[in-house]
C-alpha cells in the first residue's frame, strides 16, 4: 500500500477528542505523512474554504448582504442592526447575523471547533437560511464530523449551482464530500 493510501485509512477515521486527533492522527501525520496531507489541505480543503469566503459567493447567495470585512478585517462591535442579513469576517473567523436581529450567530459556539480556521463562514451563511443541522445534545466531539458533512452538502449544492465555478472548485468539493473526516483531522487544533 502507498503512502497516500495508508494515510487516507488514518485520515478519514471518526476520533472521539481533540486529544485522540492529536495522539491517533497528528503525531502519525507530522512523522510520516505531512506532505499528502498539506497537499491535500491545499488541493480540497482550502479551496472550498477561500470559495465560500469570497464576496462575490456571498452576493450570488443574498444579493442584499451587508459585508465587512471582505477586504481585510472588521469587528462586529460597530454594525448596527439593519434590514439586511449582515455577515462580517474579522481576519480569521465569520459570523452573521439574520435581518433587524441584535445578535450575532458565532460558529465557534456550536459548530466549529474554537480556534480553528474551517466552515465559519459555511456555517454563517448556513444560519442566514436556516439550513444549519441540528445541535448534538450530547455534545460530545463527534459532532463536529456530522457538521462538517452537513456543511460540505451545503458547500457542494452552491458549487455545483453558482455559475462561474471553477474545474479545480467543483473537483475540490468532490473530493471532500468524498472524505469528510480529513476535514476536521486535518485542520489546525487548538490545544
Amino acid at each position: 500500500m502507498n503512502n497516500k493510501k495508508q494515510w487516507l485509512l488514518i485520515a478519514e477515521q471518526e476520533y472521539n477528542s481533540i486529544n485522540d486527533v492529536y495522539n491517533n492522527y497528528k503525531n502519525k501525520v507530522n512523522k510520516s505523512y505531512s506532505d499528502i496531507e498539506q497537499q491535500w489541505v491545499d488541493n480540497n480543503l482550502q479551496i472550498i474554504i477561500d470559495f465560500m469566503g469570497d464576496e462575490d459567493v456571498w452576493k450570488y447567495m443574498f444579493p442584499s448582504i451587508e459585508l465587512y470585512g471582505i477586504g481585510g478585517r472588521s469587528s462586529v462591535r460597530n454594525v448596527n442592526p439593519t434590514k439586511n442579513s449582515t455577515a462580517v469576517f474579522s481576519g480569521s473567523h465569520w459570523r452573521s447575523r439574520k435581518p433587524n436581529d441584535t445578535i450575532w450567530f458565532d460558529p465557534y459556539d456550536e459548530y466549529q471547533i474554537y480556534g480553528t480556521n474551517q466552515f465559519c463562514q459555511t456555517f454563517a451563511m448556513m444560519y442566514l437560511l436556516n439550513k444549519l443541522p441540528e445541535q448534538d445534545k450530547e455534545n460530545n466531539f463527534k459532532k463536529y464530523y456530522t457538521y462538517s458533512s452537513e456543511a460540505l452538502l451545503f458547500i457542494s449544492d452552491i458549487i455545483t449551482n453558482y455559475p462561474f465555478s471553477t474545474k479545480a472548485e467543483l473537483k475540490a468539493i468532490k473530493n471532500c464530500v468524498k472524505y469528510p473526516n480529513i476535514c476536521v483531522n486535518a485542520i489546525e487544533l487548538t490545544e
